[in-house]
């Protein structure tokens, strides 16, 4: 499972996607002849097909309910992407995204705020994209407001697997492996280290290597900051280019059918 950013301007691009919107895809994963499995889920959370779903309408009236920065590069949606955990058998396969919505529903939504929710099962792992606009209150002008960044934080991304993974259990009644147990880092071992010689070395030394340690911490972090951006920008270049070929694909249909209309029409002449 991971959770994603988007700006305005990716919005075309991940919806068209979400939604199945396109006529060809880039992704040689999907299988469009499998296009009528995928699904999304209903107000009671039933399985429903997704023919007739848009969620630029739900994106265009949440926003009017809320206020958002106008910057190019404000965040106004997310999206969680849960793929089906191989060891989940194919008969529990639509519990498992049920559940899962509820809880991502719970978690994200509580200002009606969800935007689309579709599992794609026309791909080689069935998964569920679950979109929506990041909304916070704003308690000090009392209305809502768009902020990913209060919504998705640090916090939040630390909890969700084994929030996830702990639902699921309650309903499964066993471990359903969308969370793994966070293995000891080397950062906590270098800690345990400092520690271990604290007493054995001079305070000026010892305090050295605590400037040295809270420097790399900072570049670390500061370099994971960096990775994910770029991730992001990565992912907002890739839905840009496909919203091109779309268009160049939607012009040269339109060329093709002037030009067999120009013959058509000498042909009549």
């Amino acid at each position: 499972m991971h959770v994603e950013k988007f700006t305005k301007g990716a919005i075309f691009g991940l919806l068209s996607h979400v939604e199945r919107k396109f006529a060809n895809y880039s992704n040689e994963n999907i299988d469009t002849d499998k296009k009528g499995d995928d699904y999304t889920f209903t107000a009671k959370a039933k399985p429903a097909p997704i023919a007739n779903i848009s969620g630029k309408k739900r994106y265009d009236e949440i926003m009017t309910r809320c206020k958002c920065q106008n910057r190019k590069d404000v965040n106004v949606l997310c999206s969680v992407c849960l793929h089906l955990p191989k060891d989940v058998p194919p008969e529990e396969e639509e519990r498992f995204f049920r559940v899962s919505y509820k809880f991502l529903k719970q978690r994200y939504c509580q200002y009606d705020n969800l935007v689309t929710a579709v599992v794609h099962r026309d791909e080689e792992r069935p998964h569920l994209h679950f979109v929506f606009v990041p909304v916070v209150k704003d308690k000090k002008k009392d209305r809502l407001k768009v902020s990913a960044k209060e919504v998705v934080n640090r916090t939040d991304l630390k909890t969700l697997h084994k929030d996830l993974s702990d639902r699921l259990q309650e309903v499964f009644g066993r471990d359903m492996g969308v969370y793994l147990k966070p293995q000891e880092s080397p950062e906590n071992d270098f800690i345990a280290a400092l520690r271990q010689i604290q007493n054995k070395i001079s305070p000026k030394d010892f305090k050295t290597l605590i400037d040295r340690f809270k420097t790399l911490q900072q570049e670390y972090r500061a370099a994971q900051t960096d990775i994910e951006r770029l991730k992001a920008t990565k992912n907002d270049i890739e839905k840009q280019i496909e919203n091109l070929k779309k268009n160049e694909i939607e012009k040269t249909h339109r060329e093709a059918r002037q030009a067999i209309k120009e013959i058509f029409d000498d042909v009549d002449r």
